[in-house]
């Protein structure tokens, strides 16, 4: 059967599209366009240009320390990091490789930060599409192309479903990567409900266009009802205002960097795992040449690097003991007394210890991603929808690929099961 591919966005979970590439091939389908935003326009980039497998062996043995490193530090600037390591290591599995050029037609999509609305990448360099589309705000710096300020695809269309209705296909297949399936939190799929007659199916679409549309480099995209306009426009804004937060961040990292250039290096001892190594020992020197000091390095890594640990789920029901007396009055007369607590104040619980800037940024924007998400499949639904669980894994586990990947394809197996596909 000849599939149009749709892939979303969502950080490392976006290795689960691999999964569902492997049983789509392995049940005999041909996917005939694919089209993504953020890692979804990575990964069908990769299999578009051919060069799938050269990617999976190449993040299949990432470990964390060196996924800091493709990440690319930015010391400066309105992100967290560059990523310039990873595109030019892609650009060394594929190439100069071109949209236009490719075997199956293909469209990244990204935001517009500037005029507010999407971008799709019909032709021109592969490589520029994916890094313009991956741009996650505060995380991964933005770009800009032809005077427009452009970010991760997944702040206006984290689904893209719309940008493969002009492809001839017998069935759209889309991956999302904002699956609510946590057990205990009363949350269902999101492929619950979302097949419905609430807009044209993919069939009906295909019955008309013919061909492959006209090669342009971008194409604004138009909203698809009153509720995604008004996320759309709000989620914009957050994005704006995200890259805003991340220069901040910068500026506080390296006043933290400047307080910790007099301690002790450990020469002696050998190496202080928290101040002058990456995470698995490895020395900071290895890949900054000794440009980047290691208490900002420090910081990056437990803010970005090492993720959190637990899912929103258990992090309600953390004891917090070192916060536990900070809600509590202190006996009147006693040294450093503190006025009571104010019953607005004291009604609320204390915050999980690892809940980061970085954390907060994410888990907002994906809160309003799926908040896009619903109403775009409701109005476009596709054939077969293969939603991943959100708590798969974190947004910058990409040191996972192996399990990601598996949880793709068994997933993918169910709901193609489900489809009779």
């Amino acid at each position: 059967m000849k599939i149009a591919l749709v892939l979303g966005s969502g950080g490392a979970r976006g290795y689960a599209h691999m999964g569902v590439i492997d049983e789509l091939t392995a049940r005999g389908h041909e996917i005939v366009s694919i089209s993504g935003c953020s890692m979804g326009a990575l990964v069908g980039g990769m299999y578009a240009a051919g060069a799938l497998e050269e990617f999976r062996e190449f993040v299949r043995p990432l470990k964390r320390s060196e996924v800091f490193r493709y990440a690319d530090l930015s010391v400066s600037g309105p992100g967290l990091f560059k990523s310039d390591r990873l595109m030019d290591r892609l650009h060394e599995l594929i190439g100069d490789v071109r949209i236009e050029d490719l075997p199956i037609p293909y469209t990244a999509v990204a935001t517009d930060l500037t005029n507010r609305r999407e971008v799709w990448f019909h032709d021109g360099p592969l490589l520029t599409a994916i890094r313009a589309s991956i741009a996650i705000p505060t995380a991964i710096t933005p770009v800009v192309y032809r005077g427009r300020l452009l970010a991760d695809g997944g702040i206006l269309n984290p689904l893209p479903v719309d940008a493969s209705s002009h492809f001839i296909s017998e069935a759209t297949v889309a991956v999302s990567l904002f699956g609510r399936n946590r057990p205990g939190l009363g949350q269902q799929s999101m492929d619950t409900g979302l097949h419905t007659e609430q807009g044209p199916t993919s069939q009906d679409r295909r019955e008309q266009t013919e061909g492959h549309p006209q090669a342009t480099t971008s194409q604004e995209a138009t909203a698809v009802g009153d509720v995604a306009r008004t996320a759309a426009v709000n989620v914009a804004s957050a994005g704006v205002a995200a890259a805003e937060a991340a220069t901040s961040l910068t500026e506080t990292a390296e006043t933290a960097d400047t307080q910790t250039q007099t301690e002790p290096s450990g020469t002696d001892g050998g190496p202080e795992q928290d101040v002058l190594t990456l995470p698995g020992g490895t020395p900071l020197s290895s890949y900054t040449g000794g440009s980047m000091s290691a208490g900002l390095a420090a910081r990056w890594r437990e803010r970005v690097a090492q993720p959190w640990k637990e899912s929103s789920a258990l992090w309600r029901t953390r004891k917090h003991d070192d916060d536990s007396t900070s809600r509590e009055t202190r006996r009147p007369g006693s040294w450093g007394a503190a006025k009571p607590v104010p019953e607005w104040s004291s009604a609320f619980e204390a915050l999980p210890k690892d809940l980061s800037t970085v954390d907060m940024m994410v888990s907002a924007l994906e809160v309003m991603q799926t908040a896009i998400e619903l109403p775009r499949l409701a109005v476009q639904p596709p054939d077969v929808l293969v939603s991943v669980p959100s708590d798969v894994c974190a947004t910058f586990d990409f040191d996972r690929a192996d399990e990601v990947t598996a949880v793709g394809r068994r997933l993918a197996v169910d709901a193609f099961d489900r489809a009779g596909l």
